[in-house]
């Protein structure tokens, strides 16, 4: 079966925490390999661990 890998980046722990859980229980065909609080953290690992999918909020990429 293959896995994707997948980042979340949120600024609220709850936020990472709650979406990490529901990832868990429902699909388990991904494979969570980092989350990050904020954008610096974020980009590092997205080029760290090449995911398939990632999610992020409140965000803006230009800053």
């Amino acid at each position: 079966m293959y896995k994707y890998r997948a980042v979340i980046i949120d600024d609220e722990h709850s936020g990472r925490e709650v979406l990490s859980r529901l990832l868990a229980a429902y699909i388990p065909e991904i494979d969570l390999v980092g989350k990050a609080a904020g954008l610096q953290q974020g980009r590092l690992l997205i080029e760290q661990h090449s995911p398939t999918l990632f999610s992020w909020r409140a965000l803006s990429w230009n800053h």
